[in-house]
């Protein structure tokens, strides 16, 4: 009967193996809580620095908007000295483009306006994500990309029509709204 002394270590044992194991559990949950509390910190200053910056941008966009429901006509000119603060240091990530609306019945005109204009090769095309759009057939109204602020003629789509891609002539007939720049926080 010697084995009586064994039974106190092992109980020492299996008790420190026990507090070992709940000390583990407590300090994980509470550098789980900790680690939420910190990405939850950090996502909401990212969110707030994204938000800035896409209120910032939706103010000089609208500020674009204002300049055209202003003027009677825009040239390329007068839209390339606008957008030019739009875009400074933003020119290889953000494009702007202008697409006036037009109508069958004044199709010839335009597209011979924006040929006289610089555009050798203008047509208005349905648009479509490779390089050869083919020239758009007769519509009741399109959207060409007539003005844009990329640099190279060939990657700025001219003629492009966006009235004949279904989900951006989706956006095209929503009635724009108030379009205010959010505030949040």
């Amino acid at each position: 009967m010697r084995n009586w002394h064994v039974w106190p270590i092992v109980a020492a044992a299996c008790l420190g193996l026990a507090l070992a194991a709940a000390a583990w559990l407590a300090v994980s949950a509470w550098e789980e809580r900790l680690a939420k509390a910190k990405f939850t910190a950090l996502a909401s200053d990212y969110a707030t620095v994204l938000q800035t910056g896409l209120d910032g941008h939706l103010v000089k966009i609208l500020a674009v908007r204002a300049l055209y429901n202003a003027s009677n006509a825009v040239d390329a000119d007068e839209f390339a000295v606008f957008t030019k603060q739009i875009t400074e240091g933003y020119e290889d990530t953000m494009r702007l483009i202008w697409s006036p609306r037009g109508t069958d019945d004044e199709r010839d005109l335009f597209e011979r306006e924006a040929r006289a204009s610089g555009l050798d090769d203008f047509a208005i095309r349905t648009w479509a994500p490779s390089d050869s759009m083919a020239v758009s057939p007769p519509r009741k109204e399109y959207f060409p990309i007539l003005y844009s602020t990329v640099s190279s003629k060939r990657a700025a789509t001219f003629g492009a029509d966006l009235n004949s891609e279904p989900v951006r002539s989706d956006a095209i007939q929503v009635e724009p709204q108030d379009a205010r720049p959010a505030h949040t926080g």
